[in-house]
């Protein structure tokens, strides 16, 4: 019975551990927005829109409320 105990004990701690792990995205494999603004300091708002329009919209949303260096991110592995 202490062996079960045991046994169900570790594979609660390790699921839980995994579990967190793959709610973060760690390792994250595939490519990310990212601009090396971001690193001296600066905000990125990023949008993602299927319709073109959509995204004319947020970048004209943008714009009119004092966005600067309106433009379309790279992806990049991180």
């Amino acid at each position: 019975a202490v062996i079960t105990y045991i046994f169900t004990m570790l594979f609660a701690v390790v699921a839980t551990f995994i579990g967190v792990l793959w709610e973060i995205d760690v390792p994250g494999f595939e490519k990310k927005y990212y601009d090396r603004q971001v690193t001296s300091g600066k905000l990125a708002v990023v949008v993602e829109s299927l319709p073109a329009e959509q995204g004319e919209a947020a970048v004209a949303a943008m714009a009119s409320h004092g966005g600067q260096d309106i433009r379309r991110p790279e992806k990049m592995t991180l």
